[in-house]
């Protein structure tokens, strides 16, 4: 399975300690030139960690050709995202990794699926890398760390902590 992610995922999961997930779940995760350049910023939250990571080789960068996908995109998004889109395309990557609601929805809308922070988080639960008493400490630490997130998306790691939740459409 091919994977592209963006800058939004890579940073929260560089805070809550788990970017290896990524590794643990697709082995290598396709990144832009201009994703790389966001994430790599001196001092920026997590970016030793994720400079680790493309050290590692499992987070490897792909240039983008953003021309040839602006036209397609009918959202108003980001460089980065928009870089992101243009690699999915090119790659033809099954999954975009991004928060940004208007990326996700490009995204959607070009046939790539999506998903955001909280869902590789569940998604690590259920693949067996992550323990789902984590999930709560795991919100706490995000949130503390400047990651926004939704009450209800806070809520569904709360509740799969607990044992009781399921990976819920569009985390």
């Amino acid at each position: 399975m091919k994977v592209v992610a963006d800058s939004s995922v890579l940073i929260a999961l560089a805070v809550a300690g788990k970017l290896d997930l990524l590794e643990k779940l697709w082995k290598v995760v396709l990144v832009p030139r201009e994703v790389e350049s966001e994430v790599l910023v001196s001092g920026k939250r997590g970016s030793e960690v994720i400079a680790d990571a493309f050290a590692k080789g499992w987070l490897v960068v792909r240039e983008a050709d953003v021309e040839r996908v602006r036209a397609l995109v009918r959202r108003p998004v980001g460089p980065g995202e928009l870089a992101c889109l243009a690699v999915a395309l090119s790659e033809g990557a099954d999954l975009f990794l991004a928060d940004d609601p208007a990326a996700r929805k490009a995204a959607a809308e070009l046939g790539t699926g999506v998903v955001g922070t909280v869902g590789v988080l569940l998604m690590g639960v259920r693949h067996g890398h992550l323990p789902a008493e984590e999930l709560d400490g795991i919100a706490r630490t995000l949130l503390s760390g400047g990651v926004r997130l939704s009450a209800r998306l806070v809520e569904v790691l709360r509740v799969a902590a607990r044992g009781s939740g399921t990976e819920t459409s569009g985390t």
